[in-house]
């Protein structure tokens, strides 16, 4: 057992090695590589090795640069809630909604947010649930828009409702399966059960 904890902790070494390796070799070459490929790798980087902090600055980047790049953007979002930053969060999604038509993703991120956001001063359950009901409306057997279609009715009171659509979300996810998103709907089916909204 030891020898197999020293080996997998040599694994471990060697693979944050070779990331901050190729960190290195990026910031160097970053004015030779097309920018928007570079500052995407590079903030990819620095989230494999957890570090948000250091990968927000190069998904502000690569999305200013690519504005129109929906995955950007819902990464740079996902990034500063992480980072537990929802008003720029809630900047980012309203700025992929006022390109005109609405993302579906960006819609679900948004109601999400302004949902389940610790903030209160930033939750707007009756927006959100508008939100919600958009995506689902686009896309019905995505498990993050039922998910956020839940969170927004449980922030209006509407509890036996949101309960009965986190279990069609956590189904959805199973079958999909995206275990770990199932997982974390069924802990907010518990609190609607309980008579509680979902707040970060």
């Amino acid at each position: 057992r030891a020898a197999k904890k020293q080996a997998e902790d040599a694994g471990d070494d060697e693979m944050v090695g070779q990331l901050r390796l190729r960190l290195r070799l990026y910031a160097l070459n970053l004015p030779f590589h097309g920018e928007l490929d570079a500052h995407r790798r590079l903030a990819r980087l620095r989230l494999d090795e957890g570090d948000i902090a250091a990968a927000l600055p190069h998904l502000q980047e690569a999305w200013r640069l690519a504005p129109d790049n929906l995955a950007l953007g819902l990464e740079l979002a996902a990034a500063h809630r992480r980072r537990n930053q929802p008003q720029q969060a809630i900047g980012v999604y309203e700025t992929i909604l006022s390109g005109g038509d609405a993302p579906s993703a960006a819609s679900a991120g948004l109601a999400n947010l302004l949902a389940t956001t610790s903030v209160r001063a930033l939750r707007d359950g009756e927006r959100a649930l508008r939100l919600a009901k958009a995506a689902c409306a686009a896309s019905d057997s995505d498990p993050e828009f039922a998910g956020a279609h839940a969170a927004a009715l449980a922030e209006l009171g509407r509890l036996d409702e949101a309960e009965a659509e986190a279990v069609r979300a956590r189904a959805l996810a199973v079958g999909s399966g995206r275990s770990e998103l199932a997982a974390k709907l069924d802990d907010q089916r518990r609190l609607y059960g309980d008579g509680l909204a979902y707040h970060d």
